[in-house]
């Protein structure tokens, strides 16, 4: 009977495929996986074949009723999954496509990340309500979680980057950043700036791009890896890193709260993850 139920069992472990097994072994974390959005799927749909509520999922990806989806758009996996369905899905660096949002960006939708922590802010920019500002205030607030109301035109900015660009994600290194003592005070301490890249786009034609824009301002950082970005009443446009000791409102020191070691200290990761 003994070597009976041996042979039971070890049939019984034969039935198990490798990728089961290895979910058997290593629990798969859900923020690892992505569902990419098929033609024809709605919110409903994918909720249940994730096994979780609906709202869930649209609190999860910060998704606006109605909860319109766009074919290839990535949503993020809320906990609850099972780690058969997880096993099924993508892995996050697999969905990325050579060039993502080619084809099925829908006017008016962002994409973003913030690098410090990879949370994303995937929604209708166009939408002009103060939900949305204070909404986008929250994803682009400091560091050390102040918030600030971002201005208008800011939004239209990222909202034009976006189209210009098919939707590809943008990816925020910096925006609000409280006025420090002893330094005058900047666009980023208004609300009124970003420092950014996007996915697959050269920076000198995210700079370019800047500058056929009305009233920006559009800094070059080549070294440090990003665009500055600011709203402001007449058009301006360098190269960084700025020079110290420059008097303001020179080309080469535009805004004397843009340091590139700044920015890369604002979007170095945080200890503890997506804050959201």
């Amino acid at each position: 009977m003994r070597s009976v139920s041996a042979l039971l069992l070890v049939g019984s472990l034969t039935l198990l495929s490798p990728r089961a097994a290895m979910a058997q072994r290593t629990p798969i974390d859900p923020a690892t996986r992505v569902y990419v959005v098929a033609p024809g799927d709605t919110l409903l749909r994918i909720a249940n074949r994730l096994g979780v509520e609906p709202r869930e999922l649209a609190a999860r990806n910060y998704l606006p009723r109605p909860y319109t989806l766009r074919a290839g758009q990535r949503l993020r996996i809320p906990a609850g999954v099972s780690q058969e369905v997880l096993a099924s899905l993508p892995a996050r660096d697999e969905s990325l496509s050579p060039n993502p949002g080619q084809g099925s960006h829908r006017p008016g939708f962002v994409s973003m990340v913030r690098v410090r922590d990879s949370a994303e802010l995937a929604t209708n920019f166009t939408a002009g309500t103060q939900q949305l500002r204070t909404r986008v205030a929250r994803f682009l607030r400091a560091r050390d979680n102040r918030e600030h109301l971002v201005h208008p035109r800011l939004l239209r900015t990222l909202t034009m980057l976006s189209d210009r660009f098919g939707g590809r994600r943008i990816e925020l290194l910096s925006a609000y950043r409280p006025a420090r003592a002893g330094v005058p005070v900047s666009h980023h301490s208004r609300g009124e700036a970003v420092d950014v890249r996007i996915d697959g786009v050269a920076l000198r034609d995210l700079w370019t791009y800047c500058q056929s824009l009305t009233n920006l301002g559009c800094g070059l950082y080549l070294r440090a890896n990003y665009v500055h970005i600011d709203v402001r009443p007449a058009a301006l446009a360098w190269q960084g890193p700025p020079r110290r000791g420059t008097s303001q409102g020179s080309t080469l020191d535009p805004d004397p709260d843009e340091d590139p070691a700044t920015v890369t200290d604002d979007a170095a990761p945080l200890a503890g993850g997506a804050e959201n």
